[in-house]
């Protein structure tokens, strides 16, 4: 009896033992969908709180309330082009204020591109200037210019509004500002893909503003515009302009295979390097941008999403890399004892600190959210299909995620275990990217560019629009492809 009863009394412990971590981690699981969907809410203020400042033009788009040490207080072309994505992107949430805010952007970008700049004119270069003064006036100091990714990248945030202000019975906007036919164009859907279909093949500076060459997050942002934009102009009665802008999509799709390395086994940032940094300072040409490209600009059924297995690998190349290279990253685990991904950075060898080029790099908050993004992503495009195809290039992204061999398997059904097994994992490592970027964030959520790389805390820019806008693009995949989803507020 007395040998029962300790049996009893061990089986009692052990049970209560797993009882009380099995309620550990639902409490920490429960701590962040609490925190995500507050991060939700904070993030669509600080968005808002961007657009049309008190001392900026109306439509005009802050990178952030910095001014000094350093100052971002100007509207970029690309930075804003992405947040208004996501203000349409959450127009459910008040479409009035997200319409509002997208025409008053669409009215600020047009007198930006009839404003004279050191780029050029509205009539030549000048689409591609990448900054402006908050006022709308040309930004005339020295910088890396021109950055042609901005264009197409506000032509990806405006269709949406186009399209909207048509079937809504305001088609007198549209012709006026938006887009027609006419040339030479004078609006501003039309002038962005009238510049980006003429001039795709131009060298630009790159989205960090620091190379000038061909770069593989410019020309994906390019191909999208075209070819989106050329349905939207054969909507809007534009036949030979929507032929042309196909042919240059097809075109632009064609050079991204030039990209690939098949020494390095992943995609390379820039290729016919002709000005910027010395191409020493980045020698392995291994860079978040590619993952950027394809989140802000892949298309699902379309080479290069998330599911090509040279974005996979790219990918799984930038994780290790940056795991090995960033202290804060040997912590693998929160506060509550749950895993959390690696801090990602912008490119091994960066030298940007948030103030000064001469330093050490750090991981930024939207390449983090990014990365838990194409998890989720990819998530979503395998669950969609059915079955996991396993090819050389992608097998040690898979091994690595479900700790598993996976030589001989090429094609796993949704019947397989393994199959099932890797859509859990990218959710659980998506989740992991997420408690990287909640274990960094600031109190009352704020987010500055990057967070430094040995002891964590925020620096940089603070407030960075882009990362907010990130982690709402972040939020929106999520509730696609996550299995547990949660209703956002309403915006009044």
């Amino acid at each position: 009896m007395q040998i029962w009863g300790n049996r009893w009394a061990a089986g009692r412990l052990f049970l209560a033992l797993f009882a009380f971590g099995a309620g550990s981690a639902f409490a920490a699981e429960s701590s962040l969908e609490n925190w995500i969907k507050a991060q939700t809410d904070r993030s669509l203020d600080r968005v808002y709180q961007a657009i049309s400042p008190r001392d900026g033009a109306p439509g005009s788009v802050m990178a952030s309330p910095s001014r000094s040490n350093p100052n971002y207080y100007y509207h970029w072309v690309r930075d804003s082009a992405l947040v208004m994505r996501e203000v349409w992107a959450y127009r459910t949430l008040g479409l009035r204020s997200a319409r509002n805010s997208l025409m008053d952007y669409a009215l600020f970008s047009e007198k930006n591109q009839r404003t004279n700049n050191p780029s050029g004119n509205a009539y030549d270069y000048g689409v591609g200037e990448p900054k402006f003064n908050m006022n709308g006036s040309a930004y005339n100091e020295p910088w890396g210019r021109p950055q042609n990714d901005g264009p197409a990248l506000r032509v990806l945030a405006l269709l949406g509004l186009a399209d909207d202000l048509m079937m809504g019975g305001q088609k007198e906007f549209v012709f006026k500002h938006l887009y027609a036919p006419e040339m030479p164009a004078h609006t501003v859907i039309k002038a962005d893909l009238e510049f980006v279909s003429h001039h795709w093949q131009d060298t630009s500076f790159d989205l960090w503003e620091e190379v000038r060459g061909d770069h593989f997050y410019t020309r994906i942002a390019q191909w999208r515009a075209l070819d989106e934009g050329a349905d939207f102009a054969k909507r809007m009665g534009d036949p030979n302009a929507a032929s042309f802008y196909k042919q240059q999509a097809r075109a632009v799709m064609d050079s991204l295979d030039k990209f690939w390395s098949s020494s390095k086994n992943y995609l390379l940032a820039t290729r016919n390097w002709t000005g910027g940094h010395d191409p020493s300072e980045k020698a392995s040409q291994l860079d978040i941008s590619v993952v950027l490209g394809v989140l802000h600009a892949g298309r699902s059924g379309s080479p290069f999403y998330v599911d090509d297995d040279r974005v996979i690998a790219t990918a799984w190349e930038l994780v290790q890399a940056f795991d090995y290279q960033y202290a804060i990253n040997r912590d693998k685990k929160n506060d509550e004892g749950m895993p959390m991904g690696p801090g990602i950075g912008r490119y091994p060898e960066d030298h940007y600190d948030g103030q000064t080029t001469n330093s050490l790099g750090n991981p930024w908050f939207l390449a983090t959210q990014g990365m838990a993004e194409y998890y989720l992503r990819l998530r979503g495009e395998l669950k969609a299909r059915g079955a996991l195809n396993i090819t050389p290039l992608s097998r040690p992204f898979f091994e690595a995620l479900v700790r598993e061999n996976l030589s001989g398997k090429r094609r796993l059904p949704a019947t397989d275990p393994t199959y099932v097994a890797v859509l859990q994992a990218l959710q659980d490592r998506s989740d992991a990217f997420i408690r990287r970027a909640k274990f960094h964030t600031g109190d009352g959520g704020h987010q500055s560019e990057q967070f430094n790389r040995v002891h964590g805390q925020m620096q940089g820019a603070r407030d960075l629009t882009w990362s907010y806008a990130s982690f709402l693009s972040l939020r929106r995949i999520r509730e696609k492809n996550h299995d547990f989803q949660s209703p956002v507020r309403r915006r009044r």
